[in-house]
C-alpha cells in the first residue's frame, strides 16, 4: 500500500488493513463498542487523557502498541461473543 492510497478498515470498521505503519487498530471508528455506547475514538481519547497526553499529539509507537494491546482483545470480544465490553481499567481517568 502506497503512503497516499486510502486506508482500508475492516467490515466493522474497527481494525486497519495493510497500514503501512504496522496499525491494527482504527482510532477513529466512532462505531460503539462498550456497553456504554463508547467507540474506539472514545477509548482512544480517554487513553491519552489517563496518560496525560494532549488530544492534540499523536500517541508514540510505544504508546499506541500498548493502547492497541488492551484494545484487540476487547474488538475480539464483540467480534465473537457480540456483547459489548465495559471500560478497560487503562482508559479510565
Amino acid at each position: 500500500m502506497k503512503y497516499d492510497e486510502p486506508k482500508r478498515t475492516s467490515d466493522d470498521t474497527y481494525t486497519l488493513i495493510d497500514n503501512p505503519y504496522g496499525y491494527q487498530v482504527n482510532v477513529n471508528s466512532h462505531r460503539p463498542i462498550l456497553r456504554s455506547r463508547g467507540s474506539i475514538n472514545d477509548l482512544y481519547r480517554r487513553y491519552k487523557a489517563a496518560h496525560n497526553i494532549p488530544a492534540w499529539c499523536p500517541l508514540s509507537d510505544g504508546e499506541r502498541i500498548e493502547f492497541e494491546r488492551y484494545v484487540i482483545p476487547i474488538i475480539s470480544q464483540v467480534r465473537t461473543g457480540g456483547t459489548y465490553a465495559p471500560f478497560p481499567p487503562q482508559c479510565r481517568r
